[in-house]
């Protein structure tokens, strides 16, 4: 958290130089039924990570409408993704994220349709041609398709 707040410029470094960065985490894994990668960033560097560096731009990105959560990837490396895989990790994108419980509106859209603006804080992004699906958190369902 400290490493992140330092690179988005709400807090000084500092000079400490015998403190070590922790090494960048990777994103979660998940598959879904139908064998696709489903990847899930925690935290708004991991979220930039997977969106611009790891992500095809074929492939599906999620996230909760107007509300903070993860950044959710749905790979499409073996040809368009079915509509089982698309409402899981609408459903993953849900449940890691602020929504509280409840129905939930989930956007998605093709990677190549997400932004960064200019000077833009980690995990702040702009898209568009999206589709919005409404699905419930569930956590059981994130244990479950767990890779």
């Amino acid at each position: 958290v400290r490493r992140e707040l330092m690179s988005g410029g709400y807090i000084r470094e500092t000079k400490d130089k015998r403190q070590k960065l922790p090494a960048p985490r990777k994103p979660l894994r998940f598959l879904s039924d139908t064998g696709r990668e489903i990847l899930v960033g925690r935290g708004n560097a991991e979220n930039d990570q997977l969106t611009f560096h790891t992500a095809r731009r074929t492939d599906l990105w999620f996230h909760v409408q107007k509300l903070p959560g993860s950044h959710v990837v749905l790979s499409q490396m073996e040809g368009a993704a079915d509509e089982e895989s698309i409402r899981q990790a609408a459903i993953l994108a849900a449940t890691y994220s602020a929504s509280g419980g409840g129905k939930t509106a989930v956007d998605y859209t093709l990677i190549k349709n997400v932004k960064k603006p200019a000077g833009a804080r980690p995990g702040r992004v702009v898209f568009t041609d999206y589709t919005t699906l409404i699905v419930e958190p569930d956590g059981t369902l994130a244990e479950q398709l767990k890779a």
